[in-house]
């Protein structure tokens, strides 16, 4: 509770710097922000995918293994 209650009373001092880049950085943002929220959407794609894989591939391991 006391942990939870620190976080949240301090929330604001963890999303200011990310503001301010916003602001920094719009020129950016506005120009190249759709590659950059596509790098992000394939990346995180990429990695639930190869996460899957890796689960599913464990769960066959693990099936073949422990029915011997």
């Amino acid at each position: 509770q006391a942990g939870a209650g620190l976080l949240l009373a301090e929330m604001l001092l963890f999303f200011i710097p990310a503001l301010m880049s916003l602001l920094d950085y719009g020129a950016l943002l506005r120009s190249e922000g759709w590659r950059i929220l596509l790098v992000i959407m394939l990346s995180t794609l990429l990695v639930m995918l190869v996460t899957a894989v890796s689960v599913e591939w464990m769960c066959r391991w693990r099936a073949r293994h422990e029915s011997r």
